[in-house]
């Protein structure tokens, strides 16, 4: 497809208003546009000369934005966009035209998870009708994306696109360090807090924690950046001895900052992405923060975690991060998850679900066709026939062939093995080829009798595969036809492609076949007592559309546990209970192969 420019449109709005985290993405983002030849598509609107000036970026000069006229804003962007011959819209902050499709960028959905009043305020008022208006979708996490289908859950996990920000961050040389503590006059060993304080940011939890130093808290310093002059009188009164310095940053010196720091403590309750983590972890800081919302996904096992609301584990953790070997384990770990992160990868995601977005009706919906089909039967009881491999050379049988490869993961289970040919092979190519062959074990599980013999037979030759014609899921575990219905009506996944009846005649087909079979018990239990197994080192979760939290249920303890068909009812619950679980850290995912694939590894 032929494009002229410009044809995107993007309102640089959020200059107007704040130079913060927002400003930096977006700032970033025409950078590396401008360097890969796509600004030569955008046109950047700027409102009344606050766009920052990116060579290779064209501008429009357009009228401030004002809260308190929205109806002629949008009637204002809607003429800029036919006059530009624009064909798509995409907002640094909720602002929208009339008619031209729309783009919405999900940082968050803070307002949303903590109860704001988002009926009356006019930003949240504005922010809903950019969700509303749009047709696409990209959030700055997996978490974020969660979160937006969850409360609007017209909204399908297959429109939304995943950006995680970049990070250029890194540690400054030791002598500009130090002339940065001397010029604030930072003489003690300091604790760092960036940006605000208080309501969901939990600063009261660090503070109180400080508190319990006692005595020892006048060895310390505690950094403040931010526009404050002073500390908040509630945190001032914890502080003791504390030296306390206000200060305000630019990118160099808060880097500076990061790497002269025993920590950064960042005991947020929720975060959209969480950049000053990846700041941090970029510049060789150890990182103090909560397992919640998007943090263990951005930081997985690259800091040290506390409760959002255990003041003696934040005690513990003000002592433990200064003890060498943490200190030195979380500074190794924390730079090499900040080295996932780029602005360059960042542009590339955003700039490729534009281009999906700019794609006419009639070929979007045939890509949708033919990217979101299920694996699962479609009107006749398909368990006695033998289907064709879905996991054939593809991102995930590469995931999974590389997790076989390592030589500390011995035994496996594979849930939904069908007759051998996709996942199975992945798994068996890799253990064939170790060393330590003889010592691992592939436990498949497969409900149908005719694919269960197909597997049996293609795998005669290895002993280290041990097959079961077995349920994974006992028959009570199975939800029942108005959990299904409830889920189908509530959640917006692939599964909603199918009439709600062809959905249910599939849970009616799965526990026919179960009872006629007489396979109506928990197979991975019986597995587990049958090996003497506790926890499996590796599990597949890739058995029946019903199941896959019931399963994930029976293997939760496994090292790494994968899931396919995330973004349909099989692990669309096991994938979002891993994902907040304080234990598990996501490794691996690729939403827009199939129905999505996500694997998880223990931190702990």
């Amino acid at each position: 497809m032929s494009y002229q420019a410009p044809k995107i449109l993007i309102d640089a709005v959020f200059f107007q208003y704040n130079r913060s985290g927002i400003a930096r993405v977006w700032y970033s983002l025409l950078e590396e546009w401008a360097r890969d030849g796509f600004a030569a598509q955008l046109l950047v609107l700027d409102r009344q000369n606050t766009a920052p000036r990116i060579p290779g970026i064209a501008y429009r000069q357009i009228p401030a934005h004002s809260y308190a006229a929205p109806d002629a804003d949008r009637a204002m962007l809607q003429q800029v966009c036919d006059e530009e011959g624009a064909s798509l819209f995409v907002s640094s902050y909720y602002t929208t035209p009339l008619g031209t499709p729309s783009v919405f960028m999900a940082y968050d959905m803070i307002p949303e998870v903590l109860n704001w009043d988002t009926s009356t305020m006019a930003i949240w008022v504005e922010k809903h009708a950019g969700i509303r208006h749009a047709s696409a979708f990209i959030a700055i996490s997996q978490n974020t994306a969660n979160d937006l289908c969850r409360f609007f859950p017209a909204i399908r996990p297959e429109q939304v696109s995943i950006a995680h920000c970049g990070v250029d961050f890194k540690a400054p040389p030791a002598a500009q360090i130090e002339l940065f503590k001397t010029q604030h006059g930072i003489q003690k060993p300091y604790f760092l807090l960036v940006g605000s304080r208080g309501a969901y940011k939990n600063a009261s939890l660090f503070f109180q924690a400080f508190a319990a130093l006692g005595d020892q808290r006048g060895q310390y310093a505690v950094v403040c950046t931010g526009p404050w002059s002073a500390l908040e009188p509630e945190f001032s009164v914890h502080v003791g001895d504390a030296s306390v310095h206000m200060i305000e940053v630019d990118d160099q010196s808060l880097q500076c900052a990061y790497a002269g720091a025993i920590a950064l403590v960042y005991p947020s309750l929720y975060e959209g992405f969480g950049m000053p983590i990846t700041e941090a972890m970029a510049c060789g800081c150890p990182v103090i923060t909560c397992p919640t919302g998007s943090i263990p996904e951005v930081a997985e096992d690259g800091v040290l975690y506390v409760p959002p609301t255990d003041l003696a584990a934040m005690t513990r953790a003000l002592y433990q991060v200064q003890g060498p070997v943490m200190r030195a384990v979380l500074v190794a770990k924390g730079l090499q998850r900040a080295a996932a992160f780029s602005w360059g990868r960042m542009a590339s995601e955003v700039k490729a679900a534009l281009l999906r977005a700019d794609v006419p009706p009639l070929e979007r919906n045939a890509s949708a066709a033919a990217h979101h089909t299920i694996d699962t039967h479609t009107g006749t009881n398909m368990l006695s026939e033998i289907i064709p491999a879905e996991i054939i050379n593809d991102d995930f049988y590469k995931v999974l062939n590389a997790l076989a490869s390592r030589e500390d993961l011995k035994n496996f289970l594979e849930i939904g093995s069908s007759s051998g040919a996709g996942s199975t092979h992945a798994f068996v190519s890799a253990l064939r080829n170790r060393v330590d062959a003889d010592s691992t074990r592939l436990y498949c599980m497969e409900l149908s009798t005719e694919r269960f013999t197909a597997l049996r037979n293609a795998y005669l030759d290895c002993p280290f595969v041990k097959v079961y014609n077995q349920s994974s899921a006992a028959l009570d575990e199975f939800p029942s036809e108005q959990e299904v219905a409830f889920f189908y009506a509530n959640t917006r996944t692939t599964l909603n492609t199918y009439p709600l009846e062809q959905v249910l005649s599939w849970l009616r087909q799965d526990i026919d076949y179960m009872r006629k079979a007489g396979l109506t018990q928990n197979g991975i239990e019986l597995i587990k007592k049958e090996n003497g197994i506790l926890d499996f080192d590796m599990v597949l979760i890739d058995g029946s559309e019903f199941t896959g939290e019931a399963e994930l249920y029976h293997c939760m303890g496994a090292r790494v546990i994968a899931l396919d068909d995330v973004n349909s009812h099989k692990c669309f619950n096991a994938y979002r209970m891993l994902t907040n679980h304080v234990s598990y850290a996501l490794t691996h995912q690729n939403m827009e192969l199939r129905n999505g694939f996500a694997v998880f590894e223990r931190r702990f």
